[in-house]
């Protein structure tokens, strides 16, 4: 977090309509609940252009330069920063409702962490279990605030003694009232921040609105019953809610150029972990009959088929191989070490 703060630092003064940082995703999700796994840390940055007047693709422009020069401090001065990114996407469409960017840097050996800066996009969440976004900004900036002064209503996680920090910063005479800690407010993308809590605890799956979702997230749905996630609803309300995916999906299919299918298993599983991947496959065969009344159930089963044989030619080969491919050296993020998080110990 140390590093995120310094790129903080030198990032607001080339680029000031950057200000706040907010951890979503399937980490936000654990902090609430443990039981929620993640595969990457999320950071969504949003962009403001209320302090600035600089040009909106030099904004951009600067953002991804300030990600390079985090990446050479973080990779002890690699001659080539752009080798530990994973993805790199600028969405900049003619309307002005989508208008993003999202750095994805490779940590092998640990997890992956994705930054997004974000102007305008759509919709933030596909189901309200991803809705929750908890703040990173006094984290970010190291702005303590003494704990005698914190507030009974505020929502904040406090600070504590984690294996990242010095012995020394213990309180003597282990007098709590006298340290200083982090506040963060957990708020929701959805507006119903208590509907959004519940399903994050109970692992459910639930979401207005689906057809207006790229993918309707009907392959996130899949995904998140093999991680153990169970129905919100039920009966015709459960029919409703995959009338809404499916159409998402279909739509998505339309109009993506690349293999839907392919690319999310690609994105959303490690290479080599191919139990997860054929449980996936196998949860997503079973839902293949609600494609049928839009057409598109057979063309489906035939790519779930093709991808199963094609993992199952690369499992045989790393298993003859019987070795990790040649991996690029750990960004230096504090957080993957054996020891607790710095700011979330149970994380």
């Amino acid at each position: 977090m140390a590093k995120l703060f310094v790129f903080f630092q030198k990032n607001q003064r080339k680029v000031p309509a950057t200000e706040n940082a907010y951890l979503v995703g399937g980490g936000a999700s654990y902090v609430l609940n443990p039981q929620c796994s993640y595969s990457d840390i999320d950071i969504a940055i949003p962009v403001s252009l209320s302090n600035t007047c600089m040009p909106v693709k030099t904004i951009f422009d600067s953002i991804r330069t300030s990600v390079l020069e985090l990446i050479k401090e973080l990779s002890h001065g690699v001659i080539d920063p752009e080798s530990y990114l994973q993805k790199s996407i600028l969405i900049n469409q003619e309307v002005k409702t989508n208008f993003w960017s999202l750095f994805a840097l490779r940590n092998e050996g640990g997890r992956h962490v994705e930054l997004k800066f974000v102007l305008s996009i759509p919709r933030e969440y596909i189901f309200f279990s991803d809705s929750i976004k908890i703040d990173l900004t006094n984290f970010a900036k190291n702005n303590r605030v003494p704990r005698k002064e914190k507030s009974e209503k505020e929502n904040c996680v406090p600070l504590e003694l984690g294996s990242n920090q010095k012995a020394g910063d213990a309180e003597p005479n282990g007098n709590v009232e006298n340290r200083e800690y982090l506040p963060s407010k957990i708020s929701s993308y959805y507006k119903d921040l208590k509907k959004a809590i519940s399903d994050v605890k109970s692992r459910s799956i639930d979401t207005v609105e689906p057809e207006k979702i790229r993918g309707g997230g009907f392959l996130k749905y899949a995904h998140l019953k093999t991680k153990g996630f169970v129905d919100a609803r039920e009966g015709s309300d459960l029919e409703q809610l995959f009338e809404g995916m499916v159409s998402g999906f279909r739509q998505e299919l339309k109009d993506s150029k690349q293999d839907v299918l392919s690319q999310y298993v690609r994105n959303h599983f490690e290479p080599h972990h191919f139990p997860k991947k054929f449980k996936f496959l196998e949860e997503l065969k079973s839902l293949c009959s609600h494609l049928e009344k839009r057409g598109i159930k057979d063309a489906m089963k035939t790519r779930i088929e093709r991808i199963h044989k094609e993992e199952l030619r690369k499992m045989a080969i790393f298993r003859a191989a019987n070795r990790h491919p040649i991996v690029l050296p750990l960004l230096d993020f504090e957080y993957c070490s054996n020891g607790a998080h710095p700011f979330f110990p149970y994380l």
